[in-house]
């Protein structure tokens, strides 16, 4: 959230929109916070920049949310997700292999359509040639 206050911040001071990244990688060592004001933070993300950007900005803003589990917190079960359902240009990656944000950074060959939400990553990354050789 921080990041996202400061991106509002600098385009209140007359920063050009197209001069910000079009997402945000986030990475915790533990859960999600909580955001303020009863939303999610992705909802409330939305909300801020809906209120400094063009909604076409805003709608099309990537938040990617990768969670590397630890248990130094403790072993309490908190929320690990931010929203609910399938929400477009909202992805969820969960462990210590970094080799998925590549469908998103386009740091690798990309899939044939774009992601738009965490259903379509996942299809996407099941649908790798190397899997076909995986016999059951």
């Amino acid at each position: 959230m921080s990041v996202i206050r400061l991106f509002c911040s600098l385009k209140s001071k007359g920063v050009s929109e197209s001069e910000f990244p079009t997402g945000i990688l986030c990475i915790s060592d533990g859960e999600f916070d909580k955001s303020a004001l009863g939303n999610t933070n992705v909802a409330h993300a939305r909300l801020l920049l809906a209120n400094y950007f063009s909604q076409e900005y805003s709608d099309n803003f990537k938040i990617i949310l990768w969670n590397l589990h630890n248990r130094y917190y403790g072993s309490d079960q908190h929320n690990k997700f931010e929203t609910f359902g399938d929400v477009d240009n909202v992805y969820y990656l969960s462990g210590y292999d970094g080799s998925i944000v590549a469908f998103l950074t386009g740091m690798k060959e990309q899939p044939t359509k774009e992601p738009k939400n965490a259903k379509e990553l996942f299809e996407a990354a099941m649908n790798q040639e190397i899997l076909e050789l995986v016999e059951i």
